[in-house]
C-alpha cells in the first residue's frame, strides 16, 4: 500500500531554489517522482535540477520537497509526486555533487537485493522555446544513467562531462521492494510519462 501527494511549485526566473510544503513523510519509506517545465522563451540555461526532500524548520520533520538548481536563468515549474510506502519497502537516497567525473559511484547501506530499482527524482522535462529564443541554450539537459555496479554499489553516469550542464547535484534514489523469499515476482510497476 502506498499514499500519494503532489507538490507544485515555481523556482522564479531570478531564484536558485523553490519548495512546496506537504504533510509529514517517512524518508525512508517515500520516493519522488517529478518532472519540470522550463521557460526558455529568452533562450534560457536550464539543467536538471536537484529535487529532494527537506525539513527546513524541525530536523527529521520530512514536510518539504524542495529543488535548487546553480543558475537562475528563466522560471522552471515543478510538479513532485511524494510517494509513501506503508509496507516492508525500504529507500536510500543521496547525492552526486556535480562535476566533470563520470561516471561516480556511492556505496548502499544495507546492500539492496534482486528487487530494486534507482532513478533521479526529477526524471522528465519540456522546454518552452517558442519565444524569442534561438535555441543555442537549449542543449542544457545532462543525459543520466543510473544502474547497480554491485548490490552494494550504485553507479551514475552522465553526459555532458563539461559545465555548464553539470554543475548541479543531481538527487537519486534507491528503493528495494518487500518481498517474500520464494513468493511470486512483484508485480508492482511504476511509469512517469512525460
Amino acid at each position: 500500500m502506498f499514499t500519494v501527494q503532489t507538490a507544485d511549485f515555481v523556482v522564479g526566473s531570478a531564484s536558485l531554489t523553490g519548495s512546496a510544503t506537504i504533510t509529514e513523510v517517512a524518508d525512508l519509506k517515500t520516493i519522488l517522482i517529478g518532472g519540470y517545465i522550463a521557460d526558455d522563451t529568452a533562450d534560457n540555461n536550464n539543467p536538471i535540477p536537484h529535487v529532494f526532500l527537506d525539513d527546513p524548520t524541525v530536523p527529521g520533520q520530512w514536510d518539504t520537497v524542495s529543488a535548487t538548481r546553480h543558475i537562475g536563468d528563466g522560471a522552471i515549474t515543478l510538479t513532485v509526486f511524494v510517494i509513501e510506502f506503508t509496507g516492508g519497502d525500504i529507500v536510500q537516497r543521496g547525492v552526486f555533487a556535480g562535476g566533470a567525473t563520470s561516471p561516480e559511484t556511492t556505496a548502499l547501506s544495507p546492500a539492496v537485493g534482486a528487487t530494486r530499482m534507482a532513478w533521479t527524482p526529477a526524471t522528465t522535462s519540456f522546454k518552452n522555446t517558442s519565444g524569442a529564443g534561438s535555441g543555442s541554450k537549449d542543449n542544457m539537459e545532462v543525459q543520466y544513467l543510473l544502474d547497480f555496479e554491485t548490490t552494494s554499489l550504485l553507479r551514475f553516469y552522465h553526459l555532458p562531462t563539461t559545465p555548464p550542464g553539470t554543475d548541479n547535484d543531481i538527487s537519486w534514489e534507491v528503493i528495494e521492494w518487500d518481498d517474500v523469499p520464494g513468493g511470486p515476482a512483484p508485480t508492482r510497476r511504476l511509469m512517469v510519462v512525460a
